[in-house]
């Protein structure tokens, strides 16, 4: 199962969203084989390496168009509204995805 440990985050929830389920419907006793499965799967988990995010400022929203109401460059919805210029300072974050090892051993 080391397959699951680099499956898109979206994949992984749902995986274990269904794990969750049949744990569920197992009643209030899981079966130790489906305990241990998810227990080995967390102590698989390594932390993905981090990317430094440099300091600066991005466009943030939307300028309002109002010529072409299902054009490409419409706004999606009034909280897109009014496009400004947004400062961020220095941030660092996970290059990779969050595997179902991580989210896991998070859970525990």
């Amino acid at each position: 199962m080391l397959c699951l440990l680099v499956l898109p985050l979206a994949t992984c929830l749902l995986l274990f969203e269904t794990l969750t389920v049949l744990a569920a419907s197992a009643g209030p006793n899981p079966s130790q084989e489906l305990a241990r499965h998810l227990t080995a799967i967390a102590m698989l988990a390594q932390s993905a390496p981090v990317v430094a995010i440099p300091a600066g400022s991005f466009l943030l929203g939307s300028k309002r168009v109002d010529g072409d109401p299902y054009g490409p460059w419409t706004q999606f919805d009034d909280t897109e509204l009014p496009q400004n210029q947004v400062w961020l300072d220095a941030y660092e974050m996970d290059r990779d995805e969050v595997s179902l090892g991580e989210y896991l051993t998070f859970l525990q």
